[in-house]
Order: structure tokens, then C-alpha cells, then sequence
């Protein structure tokens, strides 16, 4: 099998899951406080054609991005 982990390597993995795990709570959470849940409407496209954010006269250009970058 593998070798055991080294507890300083335990610790940067337990770091950088933690701090990986508050970012994305935090991303989602300026999602919702900014109301840009429907920046981009279609999983896993933006709108259909596009994985990114094209100008769309439905959605604000800031809530795509918001949306986008939380993905």
C-alpha cells in the first residue's frame, strides 16, 4: 500500500481543505446576498452554446459573473 502521511503533511491538506471549504461558502454567499443565483440559467453552459458569460439582455452582466465565478 502507501506509505502513512507525515502529520505535517496531514496538517497542510487539513489547511488547505479548510480554507478551500470557506471560500466556496463565502462565494456562495456573496451569490445569494447579490441575488445572481439565475446569472447563468443552464447547467453546465452559461446559456446554451456558451460554458462562459455572453452579454444577455435578460441577465446583468455582474450577476453572470458573479454567478460564473462561484461556479
Amino acid at each position: 500500500m502507501f506509505p502513512e502521511p507525515s502529520l505535517r503533511a496531514q496538517r497542510i491538506v487539513a489547511i488547505a481543505v479548510i480554507l478551500t471549504q470557506g471560500g466556496i461558502a463565502v462565494t456562495g454567499t456573496i451569490v445569494r446576498v447579490t441575488a445572481s443565483g439565475l446569472g447563468c440559467p443552464t447547467w453546465p453552459q452559461c446559456f446554451p452554446g456558451s460554458f462562459t458569460p455572453v452579454p444577455h439582455p435578460e441577465v446583468a452582466g455582474l450577476h453572470q459573473a458573479v454567478e460564473f465565478g462561484n461556479r
